[in-house]
């Protein structure tokens, strides 16, 4: 028996999960649009950017370029370092804020009827479709060693 049979005997459900309908009401307190046309305008720098870094590395002045990110790492570890400590705090007191949330609106009757209807779901969907290509890009630009700011 092949591992492909095997894995989707056994974990089948695990791997095929259906995606949960859009939530107007998780959608609507992150949707801004003018964080939105300033993330487009942030990738269009990044663009501008990655084509200069395109004519440098066609440089041939290795040496000098080299000495550019020696400096670099050593102007910026400090730094970097209370970056990522403060984004693994936030990360973490995100997560729970975001689980009492869920628990607390599902409580609601309302809230519920409400996060059903057509209209806001429709629109849900679409702000989420805007949450994932923002994501998407970010997430393609982490896999090219490129660490965009999202504003």
């Amino acid at each position: 028996m092949s591992f492909t049979s095997l894995r989707d005997k056994y974990i089948k459900d695990a791997t095929h999960t259906k995606e949960q309908p859009a939530n107007i009401l998780d959608q609507l307190p992150s949707y801004n649009s003018y964080e939105t046309n300033v993330f487009i305008d942030t990738l269009n720098l990044e663009y501008q950017e990655q084509l200069s870094l395109n004519k440098l590395l066609k440089d041939e002045n290795i040496e000098q370029q080299s000495q550019k990110v020696k400096d670099f790492v050593k102007d910026n570890n400090d730094k970097i370092n209370s970056e990522l400590s403060a984004l693994e705090e936030i990360t973490t007191d995100l997560k729970k804020l975001c689980d009492e949330n869920k628990k607390l609106e599902m409580e609601t009757t309302e809230y519920e009827e409400l996060v059903k209807s057509e209209e806001c779901c429709e629109l849900a969907e679409k702000m989420r479709k805007i949450k994932s290509l923002k994501n998407d890009i970010l997430h393609f630009l982490d896999g090219a060693g490129l660490r965009v700011q999202q504003f």
